[in-house]
């Protein structure tokens, strides 16, 4: 379309239509990159040996990863664990559990374009779950964004574990309710 404003053409119905799908396209492929990434890194967390694929967004998130366990020395645990509280009736994946420097860490990785607030609250959840299931109390939780353009990465520690877990109750709470009132 922006070929056709350019070349001072006439745009149609059908080239409207076509744009306004155009975002639609750019999520899903991100999100496919998204997932190829986690699928690569589970597989390495398990000892497996995946191939990199040949994709260099694929390659530049799996170069962050091994750049991030170069620098930090995870000793991984568990990958792709599925999570259910009984006490209060939510079940979730989380990405990873593991040591760093003897403290126990629950991860996620994350494609996004930036680490966002809420995703303190998604993994207090997963972390209610877990010392729930496991008995063991989780130090805090590390948010790690693999960069698909540049093969950086990035994180961010949440700390403040029971804050976060009481945030996400009321979010649950809020959404239990909504559902109740539909």
């Amino acid at each position: 379309m922006l070929g056709k404003i350019k070349n001072g053409e006439q745009i149609t119905i059908i080239d409207i239509e076509e744009a306004s799908k155009e975002h639609r396209k750019v999520k899903e492929e991100a999100a496919d990159i998204g997932t190829q990434i986690h699928e690569w890194v589970n597989k390495w967390i398990e000892g497996k040996k995946p191939e990199i694929p040949e994709d260099d967004r694929i390659r530049n998130g799996i170069t962050a990863f091994l750049q991030f366990q170069k620098e930090y020395k995870v000793k991984w645990l568990e990958s792709e664990k599925i999570v259910y509280s009984q006490k209060y009736n939510f079940a979730g994946i989380l990405d990873a559990v593991g040591f760093i420097n003897k403290k126990l860490i629950i991860f996620d990785f994350k494609s996004a374009n930036a680490i966002y607030p809420e995703f303190a609250l998604q993994t207090a959840g997963y972390q209610i779950a877990y010392e729930e299931m496991m008995k063991k109390n989780v130090d805090h939780r590390l948010i790690v964004k693999f960069g698909k353009e540049t093969g950086d990465f990035e994180w961010r520690k949440f700390e403040e574990n029971e804050k976060d877990k009481k945030a996400f109750l009321a979010c649950l709470t809020l959404k239990n309710r909504l559902k109740e009132l539909e």
